[in-house]
């Protein structure tokens, strides 16, 4: 990745990177890991920490729109670049049963807590076959939700969503509480009220 000086100005960095191509990294909770040529904007003005870079078509012509991105995304290699956008699709894949919407930063502080959380409420569940999993949500909701995904419906995730604090210290509170939840809930009787409740909605409206 690139590390440009401390307390550079903008101008400092570009007369230092001008003629650099670099490849950005992006890949998120929302976003597929990807690798983008690129030069730093001379056109706009921008934060030393956060750079405007102007990317390159598949014919290496440079396109008109930029973006913003960060230093720490930014590489001078393809290979490692690639090697960036593999780890970060190896981040959201691999060990979940679905891709959490995170970001990446929490897989890379917490992912071996967050395994360990489906694995155990997975093996709490297994004995309810409309039991379809879970994934981890964050939606800037003071933490990360916890949603449960049922058979028998397909459209929305089913039940109450703990929520784990950011810095993971509720975390076995929180698999106790799924686990509780999804026992009293997945009976015929409130799976056919939920099943009302989406359908009123879908048919009056959802606000």
């Amino acid at each position: 990745m690139v590390r440009p000086c401390k307390g550079a100005t903008q101008k400092q960095l570009l007369e230092l990177f001008s003629q650099r191509v670099f490849y950005h990294v992006t890949g998120g909770k929302n976003i597929e890991p990807n690798l983008k040529p690129c030069v730093l904007s001379k056109t706009h003005e921008w934060n030393e920490e956060h750079p405007i870079v102007v990317y390159f078509d598949d014919e290496m012509c440079l396109q008109k729109y930029s973006a913003f991105a960060r230093w720490e995304d930014l590489y001078d290699g393809w290979e490692e670049a690639d090697k960036q956008v593999k780890h970060i699709n190896k981040l959201y894949t691999k060990g979940f049963w679905r891709k959490p919407y995170v970001k990446r930063e929490t897989l890379e502080k917490f992912k071996g807590e967050m395994v360990r959380i489906e694995k155990l409420i997975n093996e709490g569940l297994k004995d309810y076959p409309n039991f379809l999993g879970i994934d981890f949500c964050d939606v800037n909701a003071n933490g990360i939700q916890v949603r449960g995904h049922h058979k028998e419906i397909t459209t929305h995730t089913y039940g109450n969503q703990p929520t784990i604090k950011y810095d993971f210290t509720n975390k076995n509170e929180v698999i106790n509480d799924f686990i509780e939840m999804w026992k009293e809930l997945d009976v015929p009787d409130e799976v056919r009220r939920y099943k009302d409740f989406i359908d009123f909605g879908n048919k009056y409206g959802w606000d």
